[in-house]
């Protein structure tokens, strides 16, 4: 899969049809777009249907590390008019030019601009959920990219809450706590000093 994905750039969109069609759940792929960002190379939109028609983004993710090779796809499912393809495929434009803005997570999520339960954005597949925490403890490294959005469960004097924090990379995230008072740069052990149960990770825009 990654040569045929990573050489998107190389191929005409009849050629990535099939490839699409194969690697996923999309039966009949209209329009497919490789296309560049400044923070990822491996992305894609697709336009699938006949008479109806439904707008994805596509993310392939080379193996490294204790990942393995992955085509992932997210639906885009407003903002067009599902009866008119010129009208979809001005919305893939748009989608593209604007994953390549300085804040992507709004093309996707542009409810993320206003105040809304984090809860509701954070859901499936963007995010992943990790039972075994201590496993990440030592190793953050191993599971984490850089930018990824950690968000735990702690408890502390009696009381349950959710920390949320942005991993840096080399064991380091940032987040915020009430005993500094402030936005600081910690250890990721700290991070997990209070945390009891499952860690939820939502990939960073390496990944979506």
């Amino acid at each position: 899969m990654g040569k045929e994905f990573c050489s998107f750039h190389q191929q005409e969109n009849e050629q990535l049809k099939p490839l699409v069609k194969q690697r996923t759940s999309l039966s009949n792929p209209q329009e497919v777009i490789r296309f560049n960002t400044w923070w990822n190379n491996n992305l894609a939109t697709a336009i699938n249907g006949n008479s109806s028609y439904t707008l994805w983004l596509l993310v392939y993710e080379p193996a490294e590390r204790s990942r393995s090779e992955s085509l992932q796809k997210f639906e885009i499912s407003n903002g067009y008019d599902r009866y008119n393809l010129a009208n979809v495929k001005n919305k893939a434009n748009s989608i593209r030019n604007e994953l390549d803005s300085d804040n992507p997570i709004l093309a996707i999520h542009p409810s993320a601009n206003s105040y809304v339960s984090f809860s509701s954005l954070i859901t499936s597949p963007y995010v992943i959920k990790i039972d075994n925490i201590p496993s990440w403890t030592s190793e953050p490294d191993k599971y984490l990219r850089p930018l990824d959005i950690a968000w735990v469960r702690c408890e502390k004097v009696g009381k349950s809450f959710w920390h949320v924090g942005v991993y840096l990379g080399n064991n380091q995230v940032c987040h915020f706590t009430k005993d500094k008072k402030n936005t600081t740069i910690d250890p990721w052990s700290y991070f997990l000093s209070e945390s009891k149960g499952s860690l939820y990770r939502l990939s960073s825009c390496n990944s979506f």
